[in-house]
């Protein structure tokens, strides 16, 4: 279940609770918006470092695959980029792809 949605579930519970005094309300939903400072899916700053490290590296690795593909042909005829070039390029664009699409479901 998503946390956003657990966390806006419990605090509809705490408002309706008859159980508790006002003061316990507050309290709990104190407690509760502290939480939910401190998810780190939700801070801007966490969220564009992960973006910029991840776009750091998938530039490093088309550079470096460039630089590679320059240099001088085998006795074949071809270029060799070994494969850990390909993957982290792959794997770099495949995180920005999922960390730039629409969360489906929140609102």
């Amino acid at each position: 279940m998503n946390t956003i949605k657990i966390i806006k579930e419990l605090k509809s519970d705490v408002n309706t609770s008859t159980s508790l005094t006002d003061q316990a309300k507050k309290e709990v939903l104190n407690v509760i918006e502290q939480v939910e400072a401190k998810i780190p899916t939700d801070n801007p700053k966490i969220f564009m470092t992960v973006i910029i490290l991840v776009g750091v590296a998938m530039v490093a690795s088309i550079v470096i695959g460039g630089i590679l593909a320059l240099k001088e042909p085998t006795e074949a005829g071809t270029v060799e980029i070994p494969d850990f070039i390909i993957m982290l390029g792959s794997t770099s664009l495949g995180a920005l792809a999922g960390l730039l699409a629409p969360t489906p479901g929140r609102e």
